[in-house]
């Protein structure tokens, strides 16, 4: 008996102790995919201007990345980071760099437009930055070694660092957008491209 309860409290520790991270696939009426929303809780690690070091912090944002496909246009994938206490998401920059294998990206944040069918205007407190993250980075994204995100908060640039977890989770993200993409826009054989 006592056996079990040990198991238990293990698990229940293990469990509370992992990082938080879900993937959710979103169908419309005639069971066509429109969306894949993956979930994840990144580390922040402040980086120091001078030496480019990382040093580990108690903060932590979240990446939500949605693959979104809308009748007669190519899909997207964007990304928003929110930060765990909220009044800090003013703070985050509008630029954010995508460092692949050692080569930096750099991505502008998606303004955010009121559309006219809103009855109620939305609060900045509601707004998070979200970036688009182009076609041509998609492979590139899944095959790179090393992939983290640096953004400026404040006066202090930061580093968001995937861990092996997180990186293959993305990569499962990333190749069902791909493989959905093209199922939805065939790549033209090379014999019948017009230029």
């Amino acid at each position: 008996m006592k056996r079990i309860v040990i198991m238990l409290l293990c698990a229940g520790i293990l469990s509370a102790c992992s990082a938080p991270s879900r993937m959710n696939k979103k169908n419309d009426a005639g069971d066509i995919l429109k969306r894949i929303i993956l979930v994840q809780s990144l580390h922040v690690q402040a980086q120091e201007a001078k030496t480019d070091s990382l040093l580990p912090s108690a903060e932590s944002l979240s990446a939500v990345y949605l693959y979104e496909e809308k009748t007669n246009a190519r899909p997207q994938i964007t990304l928003t980071l929110r930060s765990v206490k909220e009044s800090h998401d003013a703070e985050i920059d509008s630029n954010l760099v995508i460092i692949l294998d050692k080569e930096e990206i750099k991505l502008h944040v998606k303004p955010y437009i009121n559309s006219p069918s809103q009855k109620e205007s939305v609060s900045p407190a509601d707004l998070h930055p979200t970036y688009s993250i182009p076609e041509n980075l998609w492979i590139s994204m899944v095959h790179s070694k090393e992939l983290y995100y640096r953004i400026s908060k404040g006066e202090q640039a930061i580093a968001l660092v995937l861990k092996q977890s997180e990186k293959e989770e993305l990569d499962e993200f990333l190749k069902m957008a791909i493989k959905h993409r093209d199922a939805r826009f065939p790549a033209i054989p090379e014999g019948q491209v017009k230029w």
